[in-house]
């Protein structure tokens, strides 16, 4: 038969527990045994029981606590809020259109002497021998028209109009009548009649002004009077002084003018002085103000004219250290020219179109054609072309209206470290868990987290949602300043405590969050703005079970000696400072398999007296017995080590919270005493 290791009995079988033995303090109520010897005795504090774990802490009361804490979990950085396209380009051509041509004004005069080969011969001889003398001025009549030809300007060859006119001024210089006047204005070169002016009377020094208008004519520049009819009845009785000098002063003041196209001299003048815009596309982000820490724009352009044009560009809502950027240079003509500013700490206004007051970067373009020297051809359909393109931009802050929109959270998976459930089996229910996400904020924009927020336990493949469907996050309320907050969630506004007693060994968050939820229109972030938010779990050890069970593996030396022993009993005397009924076992577990192979119940020992926030106040002693058979000693040959459970329940079936103390223990020591077979 096996027989107890003699270590059992000369060294008082001592099975040497993971806790702190004290022999001393052994006792048996009723020690009378065959043979009688202490067997184990130990003292289990809850520290002890539950383990070498970084996330039990104590607190000051000694109550014990878990706590888990986990930097980040959601990081929301200014580049998932405002994505900037790689290039935005904008395109713009100019016509010349219409340019201006100065006044012009032509001078002739059809006089007595460039009248006398036309006239009748009796006219033509009275006034020809009276040149110079005051006498009776005769009737005459022109007989033939009588052709002045004007010298050819020489400001251009040929002018299309737009718009103008000739102002024709027709003067009478002679001291007489005139009568049925009529002459034409002839475009020489293209030989037509521009204007027919026709007067029936003309009173001496009278001025008599006509009107041509030029839009949509085609000019020359040669220009000729042809005088069809003249005539005049004389002074007959007065006699005036006959001077042949003298006649019809014409004039024809060009005013006004625009033209399209032609070959002429072209004066200094502004063509273009406007806004044009470059359009950043933010989506529906309507920013209206933009501190850019880096990139470029880039502009070039194409000449198709025929002048020289003197360009100033000017970026008119910005500015890089209190001034506004700007370029001045010329465009040769039918050249290219390209140049670009760095948009590194310039800040820009992007309200400035009233029509769009957000997201357009306003430029300023004054177009001013060069004087020309030499007559050149030209025509308004000749363009200029125009290519800006803002590329590589980097925003260092930003105001305006960020949208209401919603961006995808990463999934993450968080592992807790619960791992002083190991030695515990069964069903707790925490009394006040508390989940904390703490935050720090420095986005000036509304936001609110959609949260999927479960607990996974591996082993039994269960998951519990924490039961948070949204997180709103407080934001600054001025450019440079942070939030930093925290939200809680407790068993009065979450599923925290089914969540824990669910046991997961993961949590996993996933979810969206979503800018202007409240529809908030002032926003602003920088490029260092940030939303981080972490996790912390603190779990106070207050809880109320039907089902657990401590278990604490106590060693066992076992060995073969020639004392037999048979039946007997164990003997259990416990100082419960535990706030629970124990219901004690003593297992034995095969070494190999480590199934259990036997086992020794000692029954119910009572609870310690709690108070009424279930703190122990007092320890209770017991002393409880249980009979073990040979084959209990046979089976302990079988193992290394005893194992020892205690089904634990709380106050009033489970229905009381208790707390956990770390300095709470159960101490206790089981003796036997046996006979010995001959």
């Amino acid at each position: 038969m096996k027989r107890i290791s003699i270590y059992l009995f000369v060294l008082l079988m001592l099975v040497l527990s993971s806790c702190k033995k004290d022999f001393s303090k052994i006792t048996v109520s009723d020690w009378n045994p065959n043979i009688a010897a202490p067997f184990i005795q130990t003292e289990l504090t809850l520290r002890n029981l539950m383990g070498v774990d970084s996330s039990l802490q104590t607190g000051d009361d000694s109550l014990m606590v878990f706590y888990y804490q986990r930097d980040s979990i959601l990081n929301i950085s200014a580049d998932s809020l405002l994505e900037i396209p790689d290039t935005v380009t904008s395109f713009y051509q100019f016509s010349l259109g219409d340019l201006m041509i100065s006044d012009i004004s032509q001078d002739a005069a059809v006089t007595l002497n460039d009248l006398l080969p036309y006239l009748e011969p009796a006219a033509a001889d009275s006034l020809a021998a009276n040149d110079g003398n005051v006498t009776v001025f005769p009737f005459f009549q022109l007989q033939s028209p009588v052709t002045v030809d004007l010298p050819p300007l020489e400001q251009y060859e040929t002018l299309t109009f737009s718009d103008g006119f000739f102002d024709i001024v027709t003067t009478n210089q002679l001291p007489v009548t005139l009568t049925n006047i009529s002459f034409n204005i002839v475009d020489v070169v293209n030989n037509v009649v521009l204007k027919s002016v026709n007067m029936n009377e003309l009173n001496p020094g009278e001025v008599v002004h006509d009107t041509l208008f030029l839009k949509g004519k085609t000019l020359s520049n040669a220009f000729s009077y042809v005088i069809n009819s003249v005539e005049s009845d004389g002074s007959y009785p007065d006699s005036v002084l006959i001077n042949l000098s003298k006649g019809l002063a014409l004039q024809m003041n060009a005013k006004e003018m625009h033209v399209v196209s032609g070959f002429a001299k072209i004066e200094n003048q502004i063509i273009y002085s406007t806004h044009k815009w470059v359009d950043l596309d933010f989506g529906d982000k309507k920013l209206s103000e933009i501190v850019f820490s880096g990139g470029e724009l880039q502009y070039n352009m194409q000449s198709n004219l025929n002048l020289t044009l003197n360009i100033l560009l000017q970026l008119s809502s910005a500015d890089v250290d209190g001034e506004v950027p700007e370029n001045n240079f010329d465009l040769p003509a039918n050249s290219f020219y390209e140049n670009s500013w760095g948009l590194a700490n310039m800040r820009v206004d992007l309200t400035q179109d009233s029509t769009h007051p957000y997201n357009r970067m306003p430029i300023y373009l004054e177009l001013v054609v060069e004087p020309t020297q030499n007559m050149v051809a030209f025509d308004s359909s000749d363009k200029v072309l125009a290519t800006f393109a803002a590329k590589e931009m980097v925003a260092e802050s930003v105001k305006g209206n960020m949208g209401k929109n919603i961006y995808p959270v990463d999934q993450d998976t968080i592992q807790l470290d619960l791992s002083f459930f190991d030695n515990i089996a069964g069903q707790i229910v925490f009394d006040n868990p508390v989940l904390k996400l703490f935050y720090q904020n420095s986005f000036g924009v509304p936001l609110m987290a959609h949260t999927n927020f479960y607990g996974v336990n591996p082993e039994t493949g269960g998951n519990v949602d924490l039961g948070v469907d949204s997180v709103v996050f407080n934001y600054p309320a001025t450019e440079g300043e942070e939030v930093i907050d925290s939200i809680i969630f407790d068993k009065n506004n979450s599923n925290i405590v089914n969540f824990l007693a669910q046991r997961p060994d993961m949590m996993i968050f996933s979810g969206d969050y979503v800018t202007n939820w409240n529809n908030d229109t002032a926003n602003f972030f920088t490029s260092t703005s940030s939303l981080t938010a972490g996790t912390e779990i603190r779990v106070p050890l207050v809880f109320s079970t039907s089902s657990l069970v401590f278990t604490d593996t106590v060693g066992f030396l076992s060995g073969e000696v020639d004392i037999p022993v048979g039946s007997g009993a164990l003997y259990l005397n416990v100082d419960n400072g535990l706030p629970f009924d124990l219901s004690i076992s003593l297992l034995v577990p095969d070494s190999v398999t480590g199934q259990i192979i036997d086992s020794v119940d000692f029954g119910v020992i009572e609870s310690a007296a709690v108070d009424a926030e279930g703190k122990v106040v007092t320890s209770k002693v017991s002393e409880v017995n249980t009979i073990f058979s040979k084959s209990f000693i046979q089976n302990m040959s079988r193992a290394n080590s005893l194992m020892l459970t205690a089904k634990t329940v709380t106050a009033e079936g489970g229905s009381v919270p208790v707390g956990l103390y770390s300095d709470y223990k159960l101490s206790l020591a089981i003796s036997f005493q046996a006979k010995l077979q001959p």
